[in-house]
């Protein structure tokens, strides 16, 4: 039974039966729309005090035009025990947003495995009667081609679609603002060393700042001693520290190329070098032993302080954190970018800083095959996707929240405030909540504006600087090697061995309280991974790195014979 009739099946069966009906049971609300839940598969999703999905302005219009209301559901564990519970007993949610990496990221998998199963809602059809506004969402324009041969369009799903994306750019103006990662130090202690911040231009000079940070003596607000070198929450990050042992170019997989050969990261020399000069800062002293396990509020204490010296962050998390707050009565304690600190290929590129021009793993929406309208749910997509459904989605209602300046949408002076004031006070209102289901944002394209309030590209001096100090470049081709991966023989095996890992030996070299202990466990790491089959996985990897779509079609034809 081909792939197309079994799914058909599968559908008639849960319809007949009425299996799997908990949250899909749609109902109707007292002004007639149809009830649906929306689950927002994202850990920590909870609703904001005052933010109700179902009752407020912007959502009474959407029920007025589509007659469908949404029941938020948040995410309170992770990701993939949530899709898990949900796959497993059937109780999938009218529509979810998921996270969707590709390849071998467990919640693609888990995805993909629901499609075969029946279990998302077969949309090629829905789309061409229900929403048009949908209809290139699988455009090789605006998805790379390694994730749409692979988890959108794989060979079993036989031409049909089951997800989509969100948030896609209409333009070159959509692109994001560069997140400028780096290494940012507070300017006195800068200043009171004397020394020129672009002279930090690699991972060893870094070193050396801090250990001159260390010796001089210096305090935060309080009057407390600094701590020389930290992040925010659960160690993000510490890739600006060790940049110059970093290839952006070569981070689109978990394989690295290496002296021609792939190898897997873990087993890379430049990974080992990560390894030893973390170790290196914690034995001497230099880094923060709690930021690895610190919370987010705990990293926001420390910082508001001034408490830590030098931290790894991009620009404006340490800016939006701080502007209010630690700036407000010690403009001299303002962090600024060291560097640019070289990677190893001798560029300025920094965590994101190489970047794919098209999508490449993110989020995804996807419909339950136990929905019980779902030409309602699509029409209701269709809307949301119109110019006229993005414009109320992004900007509320016309003379309410906004009003046209030139021909484009601008909040209204009072709504602006109220935003800058408390920025979930437009949710509240329905004001930007529902953005996450557009499938193309584009708000510098379609509005001339990509912040309220700003004009495009409004940077501060500061933060101009940053950008320039730590820049962004994209990519237009790139094909995952972790899609070539998937079709090794014993691919299952190899993953199983890489998601359970060495058993903490990369760790403890980590934390060892010598060299020649980190270089042992590092050792012992290698030996692991050559033990369980990863020396002949990365033979066939280096054979393999440079096949076509074609080749690698074969291969999969060839698997698909024994």
């Amino acid at each position: 039974m081909n792939f197309k009739k079994k799914t058909a099946l599968l559908l008639a069966l849960v319809t007949a039966t009425g299996m799997f009906s908990g949250c899909s049971k749609q109902t109707a609300t007292k002004d007639g729309s149809v009830e649906v839940s929306f689950l927002n598969c994202w850990q920590g999703s909870e609703a904001p005090s005052g933010v109700d999905y179902a009752s407020n302005p912007v959502a009474d219009v959407i029920a007025e035009k589509t007659g469908v209301r949404l029941k938020y559901l948040s995410c309170p564990t992770s990701e993939i025990e949530r899709l898990n519970l949900a796959f497993s007993t059937g109780d999938v949610p009218d529509i979810v947003s998921a996270p969707f990496w590709g390849a071998h990221d467990p919640h693609t998998q888990v995805i993909k495995k629901a499609a075969e199963q029946g279990l998302l809602l077969p949309l090629n059809d829905y789309i061409e009667q229900y929403a048009p506004n949908l209809k290139d969402a699988w455009s090789p324009e605006l998805i790379s081609r390694d994730y749409l041969e692979n988890d959108f369009e794989p060979p079993v799903f036989e031409g049909e679609h089951y997800f989509f994306t969100t948030s896609l750019p209409l333009s070159d103006l959509d692109r994001p603002t560069p997140n400028a990662y780096n290494a940012y130090i507070r300017k006195d202690i800068l200043e009171a060393l004397g020394v020129d911040p672009a002279s930090i231009s690699d991972s060893e000079k870094l070193y050396e700042l801090m250990k001159q940070v260390k010796a001089g003596n210096f305090k935060d607000v309080n009057g407390n001693d600094v701590i020389v070198s930290g992040t925010w929450h659960s160690g993000w990050t510490f890739e600006p520290f060790y940049n110059t042992y970093v290839s952006q170019r070569d981070m689109f997989s978990s394989f690295k190329h290496e002296n021609g050969e792939i190898k897997l990261y873990q087993n890379t020399e430049r990974y080992a070098k990560q390894v030893l000069y973390l170790r290196k800062l914690r034995a001497e002293g230099l880094l923060d032993l709690e930021c690895t396990t610190q919370t987010n509020a705990q990293a926001v204490e420390k910082m508001s302080t001034g408490k830590v010296a030098i931290v790894g962050s991009p620009y404006t998390t340490v800016y939006d954190t701080l502007k209010n707050v630690l700036y407000k009565d010690h403009p001299e304690m303002e962090y600024v970018p060291l560097g640019p600190i070289m990677n190893m290929d001798g560029e300025p590129y920094q965590n994101t800083g190489v970047a794919r021009k098209k999508w490449g793993g993110g989020g995804v929406i996807f419909v339950s095959a136990t929905a019980k309208h779902p030409e309602k749910i699509m029409e209701f997509l269709n809307y949301l996707n119109s110019d006229e459904g993005v414009t109320l989605l992004r900007y509320g209602i016309e003379g309410t929240h906004y009003e046209l300046v030139d021909g484009k949408p601008r909040l209204k002076e009072d709504i602006l405030k109220s935003y800058e004031e408390d920025p979930l006070n437009l949710p509240r209102l329905g004001i930007n909540l529902y953005t996450p289901l557009i499938l193309k944002t584009g708000y510098a394209t379609r509005f001339g504006e990509d912040q309220y309030g700003k004009a495009l590209n409004e940077y501060t001096e500061a933060q101009k600087h940053a950008i320039e100090v730590s820049p962004t470049t994209y990519l237009e081709d790139v094909y995952s090697l972790n899609f070539v991966a998937t079709r090794y023989p014993k691919w299952d095996e190899i993953l199983n061995v890489m998601n359970t890992g060495d058993g903490g030996l990369m760790n403890k070299a980590g934390v060892a309280e010598t060299e020649e202990e980190a270089l042992e466990y590092i050792r012992q790491s290698r030996e692991f991974y050559a033990k369980n089959g990863m020396t002949e996985f990365e033979a066939w990897m280096t054979e393999h790195q440079n096949d076509t779509s074609e080749e690698l079609a074969a291969l999969d034809a060839a698997a698909a014979q024994k």
